[in-house]
This record gives C-alpha cells, sequence and structure tokens, in this order.
C-alpha cells in the first residue's frame, strides 16, 4: 500500500469531554491530544493520538507523545524511497519498522491511521475499502471480507459509554436513566476503591440496560474484587493495576468462585502479544481493545484474531474524542462485530460536526477545527487550544 508524502505536522490541542448528549467526566475538564497531519499530492491524512493521565491529559506525558511522533515520523521518512518533491512509503512496511521501537503506542497507532487515511485519499476510495486492502495486506483475510461487506453509512446502533464518579447516589441514578433513554445500551461506572457496595447494588437493580464496572487499576486486595463482583455488574473491568501476570492471577482466582462474575482487562492489555500472554495466565473473560493501546489497526486486528482463537470476549474502547477518529471506530466495531457492547455512542452525539472544538473534514477533504479556519495550510491553532506546532518537510 504505497502512499506519497510531502510533509508531516504534529498539532498539540485541548479538546473538551464535554458531549452534547452524555459526559464521562466533569465537561470543564479537557485534555490536550497530538494531532498528525500528512500532507500528498494535495490530500491530507488525519489521525489523532490521545494520551491518558487520570483525571486529566497531563502535558508531560502529551509533550513525550509529540517528541515521539516527530521521532518515528522523520525515521519513517528517512527510509523512503525519494520521488521528486514526496518521499514513496509502504504502510505495512511503516507499521513493521515501528514495532521494532519500544513504547509509546499511541504515537505509533497516529502515524499508522494518519498514512491510511491519506492512502484512502490519494486512492479515492472509502475508509472501509482502505481497511480492507489494509487487512488483507496484513494476513486477516476473513477481516478483510468483514471490511469489504461494510455500506459505511450505515448507521451503528448505539453502544456504550461510562457513568461518571458522582458522590450523590440520586444524581448518579437519575443520570444513568437520562443515558438510558438516550439510545445506550451498556453504562460503564466508574468505580474508586473505596466503594459502598450497597449502593452500587440498588443502581444496578434499578436500571434497565446492561452494566459494568472499571476500576481503572484502583483495588487494592481480592476481598475488594470479591465485594465489587458481588453487586450484580456484567463484569468488572481492570480491577487491579497492570503489573506482573502471576500477582493477577492469583487476585483474579476469586473472581472464579463467584459464578457468573466476569472480569475484564484493559490496561493490561498493551499489546496483541500481552493479550496472548494474558489468554495464557490470568482468568479473564472480556479483553478491551483499543487502538491507540494497541499501536494501531494492524495490533488491533491481530489481538482480535488472538481473542476469538481463544474465545475471550472482546469490545472495541474509546479514547478517540474528534469525529474522523470516531467513525473510524464504528467502521470497527460494525465490522469486527464485537460480543461485548463497545465505548460509542449515539450517532449525533458521536459523530455530529458541531462539537467544538474539535477536528471535522470538509466537503472538500481539508481537516478544518470547528470555529477556526483550517489546519491544511499554515494555520496555528489558537492559544487557548494549542500546545505546540511542529512540521517536518520532505
Amino acid at each position: 500500500m504505497l502512499v506519497h508524502i510531502e510533509s508531516v505536522k504534529v498539532i498539540d490541542v485541548r479538546i473538551p469531554f464535554s458531549r452534547p448528549r452524555g459526559s464521562a467526566v466533569d465537561p470543564a475538564f479537557a485534555k490536550t491530544a497530538c494531532l498528525v497531519i500528512t500532507r500528498g499530492g494535495g490530500h491530507l491524512g488525519f489521525a489523532e493520538a490521545p494520551v491518558f493521565a487520570a483525571p486529566t491529559y497531563d502535558e508531560q506525558f502529551v509533550a513525550q507523545t509529540h517528541a515521539a511522533i516527530e521521532l518515528f515520523a522523520s525515521a519513517m521518512l528517512a527510509k523512503g524511497r525519494r520521488d521528486g518533491s514526496a518521499v514513496e512509503l509502504a504502510v505495512e512496511e511503516v507499521v513493521a519498522s515501528l514495532a521494532r521501537y519500544r513504547g509509546n503506542s499511541a504515537a505509533k497507532a497516529a502515524i499508522e491511521i494518519s498514512l491510511l487515511d491519506l492512502y484512502s485519499r490519494q486512492r479515492g476510495i472509502g475508509a472501509a475499502g482502505t481497511l480492507a486492502e489494509y487487512a488483507r495486506q496484513l494476513g486477516h483475510l476473513g477481516m478483510a471480507g468483514r471490511f469489504a461487506a461494510l455500506d459505511e453509512e450505515e448507521p451503528i446502533p448505539a453502544q456504550g459509554t461510562s457513568l461518571a464518579l458522582l458522590e450523590d447516589e440520586t444524581e448518579r441514578s437519575l443520570e444513568a436513566a437520562r443515558l438510558s433513554r438516550l439510545g445506550y445500551r451498556r453504562l460503564k461506572v466508574k468505580v474508586d476503591a473505596p466503594f459502598e457496595p450497597d449502593a452500587l447494588k440498588r443502581l444496578v437493580a434499578a436500571a434497565d440496560i446492561e452494566m459494568s464496572a472499571d476500576a481503572n487499576g484502583t483495588l487494592a486486595d481480592r476481598d475488594q474484587l470479591a465485594a465489587l463482583l458481588g453487586v450484580g455488574f456484567s463484569y468488572v473491568e481492570q480491577p487491579f493495576a497492570p503489573g506482573s501476570l502471576h500477582d493477577l492471577a492469583q487476585l483474579h482466582n476469586v473472581g472464579l468462585r463467584s459464578g457468573s462474575a466476569r472480569i475484564a482487562l484493559d490496561e493490561s492489555i498493551s499489546g496483541p502479544g500481552a493479550l496472548r500472554d494474558a489468554i495464557a495466565l490470568v482468568p479473564f473473560s472480556v479483553a478491551v481493545l483499543k487502538v491507540s493501546r494497541l499501536g494501531g489497526i494492524a495490533g488491533l486486528l491481530e489481538a482480535v484474531r488472538i481473542a476469538e482463537a481463544a474465545k475471550i470476549g472482546f469490545y472495541i474502547g474509546g479514547m478517540y474524542d474528534t469525529p474522523v477518529l470516531r467513525r473510524l471506530n464504528a467502521l470497527l466495531v460494525k465490522a469486527l462485530e464485537p460480543p461485548e457492547i463497545s465505548d460509542l455512542g449515539p450517532d449525533s452525539d458521536f459523530f455530529g460536526s458541531q462539537i467544538p472544538p474539535s477536528v471535522v473534514r470538509r466537503g472538500d477533504g481539508e481537516l478544518m477545527l470547528v470555529g477556526d479556519e483550517g489546519i491544511s495550510g499554515p494555520f496555528v491553532p489558537a492559544e487557548e487550544h494549542a500546545a505546540g506546532v511542529s512540521e517536518m518537510l520532505v
């Protein structure tokens, strides 16, 4: 899959967490993300690299991601074949080369997605067709067929979202009911230890949709896990901090004595190899697969292959906050058909172009920030939205 690149631009922007229809956290919080824009032949490729440090996105980690993208992109351009004013690269070869670097999977994913987006524009084919061709190149022939059969315009059923850490029990119940009315089919209840099992039981009992719990690695021992498993959630996600698989295995064993209670892994799945090791060593039932954490679509497809072969449930995680990449996640959900409900909401929430400030693609293919003129030319984001801009010319 050859792509021609003339320049790579990295821009840091701040994007509010608030949603018109639902929000997982305080809307006053904003995340800083690195946007990667590749240019070639009059076309633009786009991707976002989210970097999470709870409860907000930490500037130190964003700076590291920005620097990692610059490093990876420079190495990528240096290995390409010169073609006039551009460099010609094979996307699958770039991804294989990036895999040799350790760390910063979000930066690798952003470069891969940006190249695939640029390839799609340069070839004049849709995202589903590009993903089908990419899956074939990677040897995932069955998944390639799934992408090829997709209707990109067909709406996706509402998926799931997170219920914020609300302290007031009544307020939390009202918010859960509101999100259910909006069409969500699963709510992920954020749970930090210490928690009140009885209050959580009342929340789950009153809900008319699936309720899961996400501890984000905050539990301290097996007793806390046993209490959370007894609440009635469909599963408990990442109860303990990622670490030794031997230790996780010992801690997770309590779940085996809880009958139908299930455990999911999120942060522990940092790549296909980590998923394979977890399947071999740790008792769990659901894998949370995120493009940014797995290093890109190539890593995600391999992880899906591993999960399906092992008959482990999985879903596609969120993390992307721009409409362009929420659409990518929607295509992945539609094609891969995860057995568990994924992290996507109703179309008007996740795919609306008027979620400011966000990145949208205009009808002519140009990219722009809502409320600004565009990011395709010598654009410098407004000070309140940007931490840095860098551009590498071929």
